[in-house]
């Protein structure tokens, strides 16, 4: 696909910033691919898009750790499941680790303007940042029927 590009159009996909591995506090710091083992075949398709970025093609990578909203927000989704399935969230690490929130209302209009203005290469959606431990605690406290928007405002976080 990307070889087929024209001069002058974008391609944009979407992932998880999970493919740079371990990023630091910082939205940005992340350069190179770092994956866990089951997101390797991910990962290679990151690795064509950042080297056609390199080599002046229009590919972009909209990355976002922890995007909430609509029906399609995996990690939020599967710790909601959990809570209402186990009584609990599983929470990785100690829970001091910093993920990065976004809507996928964002997260969707920063894709449009990362193609409508010539970006190349990846680019991170982090609207906040917040430690793991407590979206964990924010998803489990949710009622079944209410969005993690409102699970997160009802909680303090940070």
């Amino acid at each position: 696909m990307l070889a087929r590009l024209a001069p002058h159009a974008a391609l944009v996909v979407h992932g998880g910033s999970l493919v740079f591995g371990p990023t630091g506090p910082l939205p940005a710091a992340p350069v190179t691919l770092a994956p866990p083992p089951f997101l390797a075949a991910r990962a290679r398709i990151d690795r064509r898009l950042l080297e056609a970025a390199a080599a002046g093609q229009r590919a972009i990578g909209v990355y976002g750790a922890f995007v909430h909203g609509g029906s399609g927000a995996a990690i939020p989704l599967s710790w909601a499941a959990a809570a209402r399935q186990a009584g609990f969230v599983p929470c990785p690490g100690d829970g001091r680790a910093l993920w990065s929130l976004t809507s996928v209302a964002d997260w969707a209009e920063l894709m449009v303007l990362a193609a409508m203005h010539g970006q190349r290469g990846p680019v991170f959606a982090a609207h906040q940042q917040q430690p793991v431990a407590a979206l964990a605690e924010a998803l489990g406290w949710a009622p079944a029927d209410i969005s993690l928007a409102a699970a997160l405002a009802g909680t303090r976080l940070g």
